[in-house]
This record gives C-alpha cells, structure tokens and sequence, in this order.
C-alpha cells in the first residue's frame, strides 16, 4: 500500500532529524501522551487514559533501552526514567492524574535540557 503524501512527509521529517532532534521529538510525545491521560483520568475516561499511559511507558522504556551505560550519567537517567514509569504506573492503579501531573514538569524540564545541549552542539 503506498504512502499517502502527508506520512511520505513525516517519515522524511523524522529520517532528516539528527539524534538530539529525535530525542526531543521523543519527549514531546511522552508530555502529550501523559497531558491527555491525565485529561482522560479527570473524565473518568480509563480505556483511552490507559492507551494513552501506554505509549508514555513505551517511550521511556525505549530511553532507557538506549541508554550508554559506560557513562555515570546514564545510571542517573535510567533513575529518572524508571521513577517516571513507577509514577505512570500509580496513576494508572489509582486512576488518579496526581501522578502525571507531579511528573510532567519533571519531564518538561528534562526536555528543555535536552533542547538547549542539542542548541549548543549546534553552534558554530
């Protein structure tokens, strides 16, 4: 089956991304998965909260996949991410959006950080 013209686009968008770009890509969809869960959670609305929480968990588990772990600061992120997963984790057993939202700044934070150091690799 062929592409229709708007997935051909995304899927040359994300094979011209560099890694930092990826990676802050990959943030943005944890963020957005885990606002609208959180959405779903205040609706009561479990079944699209749990899909949604899902694909949150899918991502971090792939962070921490790729983590280089001959690095010291590998083990701090894979902390952080694992801390993210148990906090998504609760939500879901509690059905109750607290969690995500004591987690989202985190996540956004660690975002940003990301977006500055790709910003200053970038600098010439």
């Amino acid at each position: 089956m062929p592409y229709s013209a708007v997935q051909q686009y995304k899927a040359q968008t994300i094979n011209s991304m560099t890694n930092g770009e990826l990676l802050i890509l990959l943030f943005d969809e944890v963020i957005k998965h885990l606002k609208i869960a959180g959405t779903m959670l205040q609706e009561k609305n479990y079944e699209t909260s749990e899909k949604c929480t899902q694909k949150a968990k899918e991502i971090i588990n792939y962070l921490i996949n790729i983590l280089d772990r001959q690095y010291p600061l590998s083990q701090e992120l894979y902390q952080m991410y694992s801390f993210f997963n148990e906090k998504i984790i609760s939500a879901e057993i509690k059905q109750d959006p607290k969690s995500l939202e004591e987690i989202i700044p985190l996540i956004e934070d660690m975002r940003q950080t990301w977006a500055e150091a790709n910003r200053l690799t970038h600098i010439k």
